[in-house]
């Protein structure tokens, strides 16, 4: 048989911003879900880090992260 299902998308407001961390400036997706806003880092700038300062993506990645919610 055939399984079909219904889901709802929810479209968030977001913008990118330049914002100061231990690596230099990251470009970061704002993103606002009821009145709280979240930061997710760049692909394309966590990346450049990554080339420039031969590391892992994923470290560079969770780091940037992790300073942006403090």
């Amino acid at each position: 048989g055939i399984r079909r299902q219904q889901m709802e998308r929810s479209v968030l407001k977001r913008r990118v911003v330049d914002m100061d961390t231990s690596y230099g400036t990251v470009k970061v997706k704002e993103c606002e879900l009821d009145g709280e806003k979240r930061y997710y880092p760049e692909y394309e700038s966590v990346s450049q880090i990554c080339k420039e300062r031969n590391l892992p993506y994923g470290l560079v990645w969770q780091e940037v992260l992790t300073q942006l919610q403090l």
